[in-house]
């Protein structure tokens, strides 16, 4: 492969990655790689070796990355609807409870990843509320 197809895609990259409002380092986060690593892909001095990650995290068709490298096609941002669906991250943290209990709870971010770290462990509660009386989330354990 060429370097100029390489730095071709390369500014594609970040120019998706500005179209979604992410940051360089947000994304080095969620796909849990150092900040440099973006900047090599963005820059073309470096082709990403797991192309899914970053297609998920940018929100494009699966496999546009590739073909982009291969033979210069366009990345291909995936339809709106469909980019709700598409996990950028996840984390688990402990969050209290008003009992006082800690629970774990894995957040999957969906949209916009900034969201994901500024909510509160009260806001999360009440996110998980329905999620608890349904039954699909086991509800913790009070301490004996």
């Amino acid at each position: 492969m060429d370097e100029g197809r390489r730095v071709q895609v390369g500014q594609w990259l970040r120019q998706r990655r500005d179209e979604l409002g992410v940051t360089r380092d947000r994304l080095a986060k969620v796909l849990e790689i150092d900040p440099t690593s973006v900047t090599n892909a963005e820059t073309g001095k470096r082709v990403p070796r797991f192309k899914t990650p970053w297609e998920d995290a940018l929100r494009l068709v699966r496999g546009s990355l590739a073909r982009a490298y291969l033979d210069g096609t366009p990345l291909q941002p995936l339809a709106e609807e469909a980019a709700d669906h598409v996990p950028l991250s996840s984390h688990t943290r402990m969050i209290a409870t008003p009992s006082g209990a800690e629970v774990s709870v894995t957040v999957v971010a969906t949209a916009r990843p900034s969201w994901m770290d500024d909510l509160t462990d009260d806001e999360l509660l009440l996110l998980l509320r329905d999620e608890v009386r349904s039954g699909s989330v086991d509800r913790p354990q009070a301490e004996k």
